[in-house]
C-alpha cells in the first residue's frame, strides 16, 4: 500500500514493513523529518538504508522501518506503570478520537491492566506524546521501632531569672526512684501492601525492630499495648555503662561525713547533703556531690575514680585538702587546696593559694579570681582577674598543644565513630532477627560498641575544647592580670610587671597579647 509519493521517492508498506523507492537525486536528507511528522506511524529503523537509497536513487525498494500501530501500549518490567502513545497527526486523531479511545481501553484490558487507570490523562492525551495511562501503588514499609531513654542533663550552670550563670545550682545527678520510667519503645508497625497495574499484590515490609540495651539487674521491661517501658527496680542514680542504661548505686549521706560515718569509700555515686569534716575523706568510683551551703573546711581527700566532683559551697583546705576527679571538678571557691582533674576545673568565684591541675581551668569571667598558687592547664586558663593588688605571686602554666595534631586526632575519632555507628546498626538489625539463643552474644557486642562510641564522644568533646583555645595555649583575664603574675605557655615565659587586661596566647613560639 502506497502511503506517500513525491517527485523524488515513494513510500509503500508491505506486511507492516516500510519501503522506500527513490527515483531522483537531490532530496535533502534532513527534509525527511517532515515526512515522519506527516506519517507518525512510520518507525524509522534503518537510517543507513534511507541515506543510501536517497543518495543512489536507483529505483530499487529499500526497507527503512516498520509501520507502528495507531495506538501503542507498554507495561514496565516491574508492572508499576502502563504507558500509551497515539501515532497519528492531530487532525487524524480528532477525526477518529472516539474509536481510538475505545481501542486504548481494549489494549489496556488485553494486557491485563486493571488497577490505577488514569482516565483523565487518557481522555486528555495529545497524539505523538507518550503518557502514563495507569500507575501502580507502591508498598509502604511500616514504621521502625523507636526507642527513647531518660536523659542525663548536661552538667552546665543554671541560668537565673537575671540571665546569669549559676554554676552551683546544677542538675549534677539524675536520681532514680523505684518504679520510675527510664525508657520507652514504640514497636514497629506492619507495612501497607501495594499493587501493580495488573493487580498483583506487593507485600509491604514491616518496620525494623530495635532492642533495649539495659541492665536487667536494676531495670525491668514491661509491655503495655503497642509500647514497652523500662522501669527502675531499685533506687539510685541514672547511669549509662558500656552502652547500657542502668540504675547505679547511690549512697546518700543526709548530714555530714565525720565521726558518725567515718571515712567513706563507695562503689557508686555519693551525695553528701552536709559537709566533709576536717580530716575525713570521701572516695567513690562514680560522682561525688557535696551540697552543704557552708562548704568544706580541712577535709583530707575527696576523690572520684571515674566521675566528676561537685562542691556547692567551696573548700577551705588549710594546705591539707585535696580534690581529685577522673573527669571534671565544679567548685564555688577554693582556698589553700589541691585540685586535680582529668578534664576541666570550673571555679565560680575564687581560687586562692591553690595548686590546680586540669585540662582547662575556668573561673567565672566576671567574678572569678585566681590569686596566688600554681595553676597548670593543658589548653587554657580563664578568669575575671589573675593575681591581686597586693601583687601576690601567681603562677599560670599552660602546657599547650599542637593544633594540627589535635585536628588529626579529632578526624581519627570521628572516623572511628562512623565505623562504630555502622557496626552498631548492623548488630541491632541482627539482634532483631536473632533467636533468643543467639541474642546473648549480640547484646554483649552492642554493649562493647556503645561503650566505644561513648569513649569516642568523650575524646572528641575533650579535643574540641582544646581547639576552642586561641593559638596553641591561652591565658585570659577579662579584668586584668596584676603584677607578679608569672605566665608560661609551652616554653614561652613572661612576668607581668603592670596591669594587663585581655588574652595572651601562643602563636609561632611567641606570646601574643590581645
Amino acid at each position: 500500500m502506497k502511503i506517500h509519493h513525491n517527485d523524488y521517492f515513494s513510500i509503500d508498506t508491505i506486511n507492516n514493513d516500510v519501503l522506500i523507492t527513490v527515483q531522483k537525486t537531490g532530496y535533502p536528507l534532513s527534509a525527511f523529518n517532515n515526512v515522519l511528522m506527516e506519517f507518525p506511524r512510520i518507525a524509522l529503523e534503518d537510517f543507513l538504508s534511507l541515506k543510501t537509497a536517497i543518495t543512489k536513487a536507483d529505483c530499487t525498494q529499500q526497507r527503512i522501518g516498520s509501520l507502528k500501530e495507531e495506538a501503542e501500549c507498554w507495561i514496565e518490567e516491574d508492572e508499576m506503570i502502563a504507558s500509551i502513545q497515539v501515532n497519528m497527526t492531530e487532525k487524524d486523531y480528532i477525526e477518529k478520537k472516539e474509536s481510538i479511545q475505545t481501542k486504548i481501553n481494549e489494549m489496556l484490558a488485553a494486557k491485563g491492566v486493571v488497577f490505577g487507570i488514569m482516565e483523565e490523562a487518557i481522555a486528555g492525551l495529545s497524539p505523538m506524546k507518550k503518557i502514563i495511562a495507569a500507575k501502580g501503588k507502591d508498598a509502604v514499609q511500616g514504621s521502625n521501632a523507636s526507642i527513647s531513654y531518660k536523659e542525663r542533663p548536661e552538667r552546665k550552670p543554671t541560668i537565673t531569672a537575671e540571665g546569669k550563670a549559676d554554676y552551683f545550682d546544677m542538675n549534677f545527678l539524675t536520681e532514680v526512684k523505684e518504679g520510675d520510667c527510664l525508657g520507652k519503645k514504640t514497636r514497629p508497625t506492619k507495612g501497607e501492601s501495594g499493587k501493580t497495574v495488573i493487580g498483583r499484590e506487593i507485600p509491604g515490609p514491616s518496620g525494623k525492630d530495635q532492642e533495649f540495651v539495659y541492665d536487667k539487674k536494676t531495670i525491668e521491661l514491661i509491655d503495655e499495648g503497642e509500647n514497652s517501658y523500662l522501669i527502675a527496680k531499685v533506687n539510685g542514680v541514672l547511669e549509662f555503662i558500656n552502652g547500657k542504661i542502668s540504675v547505679g548505686p547511690h549512697l546518700i549521706i543526709e548530714g555530714d561525713v565525720g565521726y558518725e560515718t567515718g571515712n567513706i569509700e563507695f562503689d557508686g555515686t555519693v551525695t553528701i547533703k552536709g559537709t566533709v569534716q576536717r580530716g575525713f575523706s570521701v572516695k567513690a568510683s562514680k560522682d561525688i556531690a557535696v551540697h552543704g551551703e557552708l562548704g568544706i573546711s580541712g577535709c583530707d581527700l575527696i576523690e572520684s575514680y571515674d566521675g566528676d566532683v561537685f562542691i556547692k559551697g567551696g573548700l577551705f583546705g588549710s594546705g591539707i585538702s585535696k580534690v581529685v576527679a577522673a573527669h571534671n571538678i565544679f567548685i564555688k571557691h577554693a582556698h589553700e587546696s589541691t585540685m586535680v582533674a582529668g578534664e576541666d576545673i570550673r571555679i565560680g568565684y575564687s581560687g586562692i593559694g591553690c595548686m590546680i591541675i586540669g585540662k582547662n581551668v575556668l573561673a567565672d569571667h566576671k567574678k572569678g579570681k585566681i590569686i596566688g598558687g600554681v595553676i597548670e592547664a593543658e589548653g587554657k586558663v580563664i578568669s575575671g582577674t589573675i593575681g591581686n593588688k597586693t601583687e601576690m605571686k601567681t603562677n599560670i602554666i599552660v602546657k599547650g598543644f599542637d593544633r594540627s595534631e589535635v585536628i588529626s586526632k579529632v578526624k581519627d575519632y570521628r572516623n572511628r565513630q562512623k565505623k562504630a555507628e555502622l557496626a552498631l546498626k548492623d548488630a541491632r538489625n541482627e539482634l532483631a532477627r536473632a533467636a533468643k539463643t543467639g541474642a546473648h552474644s549480640l547484646h554483649k557486642l552492642i554493649s562493647e560498641i556503645a561503650d566505644e562510641m561513648e569513649q569516642n564522644n568523650r575524646e572528641i568533646k575533650s579535643l574540641l575544647s582544646l581547639l576552642d583555645t586561641k593559638g596553641e595555649g591561652e591565658i585570659t583575664a577579662f579584668h586584668g592580670m596584676f603584677p607578679q603574675t608569672y605566665i608560661q605557655i609551652k616554653s614561652a615565659r613572661k612576668l607581668i610587671k603592670m596591669m594587663t587586661r585581655g588574652t595572651v596566647y601562643l602563636k609561632e613560639h611567641s606570646l601574643n597579647f590581645l
